[in-house]
């Protein structure tokens, strides 16, 4: 059963931020929900509670494994610094406290330090809640630059906080997947993505390598076992998937480029767009995709 984290962003709206058009309600909220996509990423299950006092409730009934209230901070215009909040500092807490303090110490602006772990009894997410609670307060949004920071680095907090709750749990954090990839995994096989074009053209490929396979945009127990041998051959995992390792390792191995390729798949893209190429002829389609 997987791990299950309920996050509880600030219901604040009432507490604006210091030179930036927000507050902590919409500006924690935002941040849980990157929080959230983080963490799904990673395997786990998570839960935003958006109600209040009834979040303690929802989270007790679902059962959440760890609660997790997000804050930002506010004093005197010039305090600064992350701080992480626990019922008591027993280990059970400082599993889950300690690295998600220490990751987000880490990324704060230079001149902040970390205010520390400390206890809070009085606190009804604390006190309330069946799992294991961490009150996360990020920073100080009544200082103009911090709360700035606050509402642009988004993606940083909610990467940082992942990570931190990751490892309490002993879970394996998964970094995503840069735009450069997103954009590489384009021309292969995934979902949403051309499959039929991408699988044809591997297996154009494929067959130039003699593999001798049909000639169809689809993925039977001939391609499978080719892409297995082909991925045992370049060294990476054989999981049978199409992905873009093993494209570039097809492209590679059949003596083209994977920029080649890009430019044909766009190509052929452009030509068939209702993905008839099934019925092409084999030879007609192998030819345009040798160097020239």
């Amino acid at each position: 059963m997987a791990f299950k984290v309920y996050l509880s962003p600030s219901n604040q709206p009432n507490n604006t931020y210091n030179g930036v058009n927000t507050n902590e309600r919409d500006n924690c909220r935002a941040i849980a929900q990157k929080v959230k996509t983080a963490l799904e990423r990673c395997g786990i299950a998570v839960k935003i509670g958006l109600n209040g006092s009834g979040n303690i409730s929802e989270s007790n009934a679902w059962p959440a494994d760890l609660h997790v209230p997000i804050h930002t901070n506010a004093y005197n215009k010039k305090a600064r610094g992350t701080s992480v909040m626990v019922y008591e500092t027993a280990e059970k807490n400082l599993k889950y406290a300690t690295p998600i303090f220490n990751a987000l110490r880490s990324i704060v602006l230079k001149q902040d330090a970390g205010r520390g772990i400390s206890a809070c009894t009085d606190l009804k997410e604390l006190n309330g809640t069946t799992a294991t609670a961490v009150y996360i307060e990020v920073d100080f949004h009544d200082v103009p630059e911090v709360a700035k920071w606050l509402v642009s680095e988004h993606d940083l907090i909610a990467e940082t906080i992942c990570k931190g709750i990751c490892e309490g749990a002993g879970i394996a954090y998964k970094a995503p997947v840069s735009s450069d990839q997103r954009a590489r995994d384009s021309y292969i096989i995934n979902e949403g993505v051309q499959p039929a074009l991408a699988i044809y053209m591997s297996k154009l490929l494929l067959n130039g390598l003699g593999y001798g396979l049909d000639g169809n945009g689809y993925i039977g127990t001939g391609t499978d076992s080719a892409i297995r041998d082909i991925q045992k051959k370049s060294g990476l995992a054989v999981t049978g998937r199409l992905d873009v390792d093993t494209v570039e390792a097809i492209v590679k191995l059949y003596g083209d480029s994977f920029g080649d390729y890009k430019k044909l798949y766009e190509e052929q893209k452009e030509k068939n767009s209702e993905l008839s190429i099934k019925n092409a002829s084999l030879a007609t389609q192998l030819a345009l995709l040798q160097k020239k």
